[in-house]
C-alpha cells in the first residue's frame, strides 16, 4: 500500500542506517510522492514539522532529525492543509455537478479536474491520471460525496506530480547519479528556479556555475548548456539540468563516489516497485505453502 511505499522510500534515503532523516531528505521524499512541489514549500514543511515535534525552528539547526512516525504525521498535516486551501473552490464547483442526492457521478470526475486546471502535461502523467480514474470508477458506487471529491482531487494532483518526478528521476539515474546525489541536484536546481516555474534561465544558470560546484570555465559551461538546450528556449528544466551537470563533471574529470548504478525512477516509484515485488514474493510463498500443505 501507500504507507509501505513511503516506508520503503524512507529506508532507501536512509543510507547511513540511522532511524531519522534531515529536512532536505524528507522534503525530497515528500516531493517524490507529490505531497509538495519541492523546495518552494520548504517554509511550510519546516513549520509543520516543528509543530508536530513541538519545537521551535532555530536558524542554525532547523527542526532536527525526523523519524518515520513524525514523517507520517507531517504527511497527513500537509495534505489536510492542501485540502483546506482548495476547499472553497472545490465545493463551489461541486455544486454545479451534484445530483439530487447531493453526490457527483464518477464519470464527471475528468471534466471536474479539467475545470480545476489539473491537467496532465506529459505522456507519463496522462497514463498515471488514466489509471487513477479507472481505479476510482472501480472502487465504489459510482457516485462521490463532496468530501470524497476533495480527496480524489488531492490524489489526482499528487499522481501528476509523482509521475513528473518519476520521469525526471529516471533521467538522472540513467546518467548514473545516486539517490543522495539526485537529492543534492534537486536542491541545487530548485534554489535557482523562480517560484513554481519549473525551469531556470540559461543566463542565471551560467552565473551560478561556481556556486553549484562547476569546475569548468564559464565559456565551456555555457557551451554544454547550449548543446543541451537544443530548442533554444533559453530555459533549462530538471532533465536538462542533470544532463548539463553530467557533461560538466565528465569534462572536468570529477570522479566522485556517487558514480554508481541507481534505481530506475524516483524514490516513490522505486518504493512502489519494491513493495509490489515483496507482495508478489509473499503470494508465491503462500501458494507454495498451500500446495505443500495439501
Amino acid at each position: 500500500g501507500h504507507l509501505a511505499d513511503m516506508h520503503e522510500a524512507f529506508s532507501l534515503m536512509n543510507d547511513e542506517g540511522l532511524r531519522a532523516l534531515e529536512l532536505p531528505e524528507v522534503m525530497h521524499i515528500l516531493a517524490d510522492f507529490g505531497v509538495i512541489r519541492g523546495s518552494v514549500d520548504r517554509d511550510q514543511v519546516e513549520s509543520v514539522i516543528a509543530e508536530v515535534k513541538g519545537v521551535s525552528v532555530v536558524a542554525s539547526v532547523g527542526v532536527g532529525p525526523i523519524d518515520f512516525s513524525t514523517f507520517l504525521v507531517v504527511v497527513e498535516r500537509l495534505r489536510a492543509e492542501a485540502r483546506e486551501q482548495r476547499q472553497v473552490e472545490v465545493r463551489t464547483l461541486f455544486q454545479t455537478y451534484r445530483n439530487e442526492e447531493g453526490e457527483m457521478s464518477v464519470t464527471d470526475l475528468a471534466s471536474f479536474l479539467i475545470s480545476l486546471d489539473i491537467l496532465p502535461r506529459t505522456v507519463k502523467q496522462q497514463e498515471g491520471l488514466a489509471r487513477f480514474l479507472e481505479e476510482t470508477a472501480a472502487d465504489g458506487t459510482g457516485a462521490l460525496s463532496a468530501p470524497e471529491v476533495e480527496h480524489a482531487i488531492q490524489q489526482a494532483g499528487e499522481r501528476l506530480l509523482r509521475a513528473q518526478r518519476d520521469m525526471e528521476s529516471r533521467v538522472a539515474y540513467d546518467l548514473k547519479f545516486s539517490i543522495s546525489k539526485v537529492c543534492q541536484l534537486r536542491n541545487a536546481f530548485e534554489s535557482l528556479v523562480p517560484e513554481r516555474s519549473g525551469t531556470v534561465l540559461v543566463d542565471d544558470l551560467c552565473k551560478s556555475a561556481k556556486s553549484i560546484g562547476i569546475k569548468l570555465t564559464v565559456q565551456n559551461f555555457r557551451r554544454i548548456i547550449d548543446d543541451v538546450d537544443i530548442d533554444r528556449s533559453g530555459t533549462i528544466d530538471f532533465c536538462d539540468f542533470v544532463m548539463v551537470i553530467r557533461r560538466a563533471e565528465d569534462e572536468s574529470g570529477v570522479d566522485e563516489g556517487h558514480m554508481m548504478a541507481a534505481p530506475a525512477e524516483s524514490l516513490a516509484g522505486t518504493a512502489t516497485a519494491t513493495s509490489s515485488q515483496r507482495q508478489g514474493n509473499r503470494s508465491t510463498l503462500k501458494g507454495k505453502n498451500q500446495v505443500g500443505g495439501g
